[in-house]
């Protein structure tokens, strides 16, 4: 029989029982010292009587838990663990699965540590972290939403790398909106105000980083006199502040929620076989409901600080690329490389030399305002279009320079080149 050794709490109530033994303290003394019940105090003291300072030693010490995992069950979260369907998952996602979809329920610690033998799962370092002072939520949902676009293989190496641009409450952790797109542009954002606004009013104030389609730089606000981005403008006349972040750290909600989606959302579109951005955009409201359900919390109070839209804001009006253009003397008007003739028969004269608004809708349909009023036009030519000039994230995507070329991915290339 192997010999158990004893731990310091039972060394340390040797000398206790010895007193009652002796006649030096009473039971009720000892289990007051102990923190133990009287009857329990009296039972110690029996075994110790009779069986010495073995007495003392824990009797379901060294004998395996009536809590047990029956061999059945462990065999078979091994089984659904090794499975390829759940590579990349972690511990926390597997779990869930598990439960939701088999009915299994088992220790998270317990499943990192069989994942971890089996080579599923690998600890991750303790990284050394600047510290950065903590910033206290808002209070009120709608007070304040952070807002992001994140770029990664979202389908695996079934598509594209693309962006998704995510919208996070700041009181509640909650997504209030979220869309696949191929780049970050202005329009993409304009697209996921008006759904967050169509579903949830307007918010107070928006925190993003410092990308140019929400902040002019130093530079170009010197150089072309610009100082407000075209989302600025709209935010602005939507009432909305717009706050710029200055590290990522100070928008650490919605760049914790963007390292949970890239782990749990890609999973379980790989799992669903989704492929394309449609289908994926199709998938997300099913997928944000799920989220907020897991992680959302509670403001500290429980007032909403949306607010509707005024009559006189028009989205349509307002979310779209609004520029300024002279009218030259033929009355025509140049934009984006292509020339416009403007239909003003009654006040040729009068008009040459004035600016009108240009406004670029989701679709791409112009239209020229002049004091709120539209304008009749038509298209005259086509000027050389000048080179595009890319920011780095969206270089980063058309080269594709991150991603590995997998095996079969270069035999299909020289297939194509030989022919």
């Amino acid at each position: 029989m192997r010999k158990l050794q004893m731990t310091e709490k039972e060394i340390d109530r040797i000398t206790i029982l010895e007193n009652v033994i002796k006649g030096r303290w009473t039971q009720r003394k000892a289990s007051e010292t102990l923190n133990l019940s009287l009857r329990q105090t009296k039972r110690l003291t029996k075994r110790y009587r009779s069986q010495g300072a073995e007495g003392l030693i824990h009797l379901s010490r060294g004998k395996p838990s009536n809590r047990r995992m029956s061999k059945r069950i462990n065999d078979r979260v091994i089984e659904l663990m090794i499975r390829e369907e759940f590579n990349g998952f972690g511990p926390t996602l597997l779990q869930e699965t598990l439960e939701e979809e088999y009915g299994i329920r088992v220790s998270r610690e317990w499943l990192r540590q069989q994942m971890t033998v089996k080579g599923r799962w690998q600890p991750k370092e303790v990284k050394k972290i600047k510290a950065h002072p903590r910033r206290k939520p808002r209070y009120r949902r709608g007070e304040l939403i952070q807002l992001d676009g994140s770029y990664e293989y979202w389908f695996e190496d079934r598509g594209p790398k693309c962006c998704l641009l995510v919208m996070i409450d700041d009181a509640t952790s909650e997504i209030m909106a979220m869309r696949f797109v191929e780049h970050e542009t202005t329009q993409n954002y304009f697209d996921i105000m008006k759904e967050y606004i169509g579903r949830s009013k307007r918010p107070q104030a928006l925190y993003s980083d410092r990308h140019s389609i929400f902040k002019v730089s130093k530079g170009e606000a010197k150089e072309m006199n610009i100082h407000n981005t075209q989302f600025e403008r709209a935010m602005k006349e939507l009432g909305i502040k717009m706050i710029h972040a200055r590290s990522p750290q100070a928008k650490g909600r919605v760049e914790r929620a963007n390292g949970t989606l890239q782990d749990r959302l890609i999973k379980k579109m790989r799992r669903r076989g989704i492929t394309t951005l449609k289908e994926g955009n199709e998938f997300l409201e099913e997928y944000r409901k799920e989220h907020n359900l897991k992680f959302a919390k509670e403001a500290e109070n429980p007032e909403d600080a949306h607010v509707e839209l005024l009559p006189s804001m028009d989205l349509e009006r307002i979310l779209v690329i609004k520029e300024k253009r002279k009218i030259q003397k033929n009355l025509e008007v140049q934009y984006q490389n292509t020339v416009y003739q403007l239909d003003l028969k009654n006040s040729k004269r009068r008009m040459q030399g004035m600016e009108v608004d240009v406004l670029v809708g989701v679709s791409g349909k112009i239209i020229f305002e002049y004091n709120g009023k539209a304008i009749k036009h038509s298209i005259y030519g086509k000027i050389e279009a000048e080179k595009t000039v890319l920011d780095q994230k969206e270089l980063e995507v058309l080269s594709e320079y991150r991603k590995p070329l997998t095996i079969i991915q270069k035999h299909r290339r020289r297939i194509a080149c030989n022919f």
